[in-house]
């Protein structure tokens, strides 16, 4: 930066003031070193200036304390040339500007532990914040959990057979009735309920009839003959209808439900026969 490269240069200075004082020469010392004096403070508050354009906490009082020092340097300088009369304030400005200078430093430095101080808290209250928020995920993925085992419970022991059924008409999910209705056994690998179909025309036209009830934002039901795996038709209820509404995208589902009544068990045997 400009005010680092500024008092990087001042340094051979404060070596020569040293080396003329050892040599000596106090005179001319003492004329350079006023000369660094005034510059060093000038660029000290330059630096200070920056900062307070910057808005950087304590940059104000920063400012004001060097400024206090300068003015008292610039005195002390101006009454050593005989620019100003031998007064006790010109004589002893810089005491002065020291003494006020360290009171305005104190201030500075009090608002810098102030805004820290905001910093800190700001900080621990974002961390608070940030482990109430996970403290409130993990509660809610624990109910989550909860739910969806609750949810996976009830349809692996419901009366009523449940298939999912992907966009393609894949198996995704098939609860343990499902396998019970069919006489599949837990080792058979099942990917499509077609093979539980009279026919693969039945399956195409109770899937299309599915497929345009969904589209209209409506469910199909209807009354079906299907075979079990030893080949014995069974008469089941079926009731389709889209994962989405209108949006076949994300599939289908569909319940599966055994017919008690003979008559219409009669009825759909001579259509399957037919």
């Amino acid at each position: 930066m400009l005010w680092d490269r500024a008092l990087l240069a001042l340094m051979p200075m404060a070596g020569l003031v040293a080396l003329l004082a050892v040599a000596g020469q106090l005179s001319w010392s003492n004329k350079l070193l006023a000369f660094y004096a005034i510059a060093m403070v000038g660029v000290v508050v330059g630096t200070a200036l920056s900062a307070y354009l910057k808005r950087l906490p304590g940059a104000a009082y920063l400012l004001l304390a060097w400024a206090v020092l300068l003015f008292g340097v610039v005195v002390v300088v101006l009454h050593n040339f005989g620019l100003l009369p031998s007064t006790p304030l010109a004589r002893h400005a810089v005491l002065v500007g020291v003494a006020v200078e360290m009171v305005l430093l104190a201030f500075a430095l009090a608002d810098r532990m102030n805004v820290a101080r905001r910093f800190k808290e700001m900080a621990q209250a974002r961390i608070a914040a940030e482990q109430a928020l996970a403290q409130s995920l993990n509660r809610s993925q624990a109910q989550l959990k909860t739910a969806l085992e609750e949810r996976d419970l009830i349809l692996e022991h419901s009366l009523v057979g449940i298939v999912y059924l992907n966009a393609e008409g894949r198996l995704k999910f098939a609860n343990r009735r499902v396998y019970e209705l069919f006489g599949a056994g837990p080792g058979v690998s099942v990917t499509s309920i077609e093979p539980f179909f009279v026919s693969r025309e039945d399956y195409l036209q109770v899937g299309g009839m599915v497929a345009q009830a969904a589209r209209r934002g409506e469910s199909f039901e209807g009354q079906v003959a299907m075979k079990r795996a030893d080949g014995r038709l069974i008469p089941v209820h079926i009731l389709g209808r889209a994962v989405r509404l209108r949006d076949l995208s994300e599939g289908t589902v569909w319940s599966i439900m055994l017919l008690e009544n003979q008559r219409d068990w009669q009825e759909l045997q001579r259509d399957a026969i037919a």
